[in-house]
């Protein structure tokens, strides 16, 4: 369905400075096409397919770029998968798929000032809700508490320079890069550099173990020592793949019965792009977000939309830690991020208009008479 919706976009629309997004999309669609013919067996194809998806959301950007087709999307998420989320909880798995399934709440919040007060404040509950319904959904109180801090630089938007909005974008993709060259040149590990940093901030022992375990080292160990080794490090192992793991791969070969020790991803959204698309991958989906961000950074009228553009240089900085690579709510979610970013429509628009736009996402039923 979402590789037709671009071409039923609105007759005169254009993105700006798509090129990235198009070769990005292209370089996906070349590493699938490659896929198909690696593949060997029914969890390669399965991988192939699944990955795939994940790889082309970015589809839907020009789609969601259309304030008239995000609101309404948005809407529909309102009226009809909110309230599902009631009756899930008793099922839901405590903490991180909240998180997941809420996903587009952290646009709400962004353009909180936008929306009507009733909706507001039921943002803000679910917001409140995710950051303490499970403390050791680290990645969830993260997700969630940076929309909050940029959100409270709405009303000091006037004393705020802009050129301070450029240094947090640079910061945003020049740090990963720089931390990512000294741990392979000096051997420098951030993660434990953070965790035990972290560790003298909290007293409780079972809380300080949860939130600081470090769980990535490994997974960049394995992940390049594989690339490496198989030799696919510039153009990947393509979707049907994933890379050699001795933590993971083994215990999954002998619940699935495969001669590999592969595990096809990870929780690491930018080593996923890495495994499957390989160094060019990674380059045009840093360019991608580092274009959209910075459109939204310098070239909005709305300091919403600005703000978007730095939680979207955020995640990209934290795809970096995690970000899971599937066609799910959360995916799409950020790939709307980058729609509104890139849109010229959404960017045209002052804070005055975001507010036209967030009075009619409120849902409303229309019963037939």
């Amino acid at each position: 369905m979402f590789i037709f919706i671009p071409i039923q976009q609105r007759k005169g629309f254009r993105l700006s400075y798509d090129v990235f997004l198009k070769l990005y999309l292209f370089w996906m669609l070349t590493c699938a096409i490659r896929g198909a013919f690696i593949a060997s067996d029914y969890w390669q194809y399965k991988a192939l397919i699944q990955n795939s998806f994940a790889l082309t959301a970015g589809l839907c950007v020009w789609s969601f770029a259309q304030p008239e087709i995000l609101n309404k999307v948005l809407r529909y998420w309102l009226l009809l998968a909110l309230p599902l989320f009631i009756p899930l909880l008793f099922i839901l798995y405590k903490g991180s798929s909240y998180g997941f399934y809420l996903s587009p709440v952290v646009i709400f919040i962004l353009m909180l000032p936008a929306l009507p007060r009733p909706l507001a404040l039921l943002m803000l509950c679910l917001t409140v809700f995710c950051l303490f319904a499970d403390i050791g959904a680290r990645s969830t109180l993260i997700r969630f508490s940076v929309p909050l801090l940029l959100l409270v630089t709405y009303p000091l938007r006037q004393f705020i320079p802009k050129s301070l909005l450029k240094v947090a974008f640079l910061f945003c993709f020049i740090t990963p890069i720089l931390l990512a060259a000294f741990a392979a040149t000096n051997g420098l590990n951030p993660f434990t550099a953070v965790s035990q940093a972290i560790a003298e901030e909290i007293d409780d022992a079972e809380t300080r173990d949860v939130v600081t375990t470090d769980t990535r080292t490994g997974l960049y160990e394995e992940v390049v020592e594989s690339a490496i080794k198989n030799d696919y490090v510039l153009i990947g192992r393509t979707p049907a793949r994933g890379y050699d793991s001795k933590d993971f791969g083994i215990g999954i070969s002998k619940i699935i019965g495969t001669t590999t020790i592969e595990r096809s991803s990870c929780e690491v959204g930018i080593l996923n792009i890495f495994t499957w698309t390989g160094v060019i991958g990674v380059v045009l989906y840093t360019l991608v977000f580092a274009t959209a961000s910075y459109l939204a950074v310098v070239h909005s009228n709305s300091w919403m939309t600005r703000t978007i553009g730095l939680y979207l240089a955020f995640r990209w900085t934290y795809s970096w830690i995690e970000e899971f690579n599937r066609f799910d709510i959360m995916q799409l979610s950020l790939w709307m991020l980058v729609a509104i970013c890139m849109s010229p429509a959404f960017r045209a628009m002052s804070d005055a208009d975001l507010k036209e736009w967030g009075a009619k996402l409120s849902p409303r039923i229309k019963w037939n008479r």
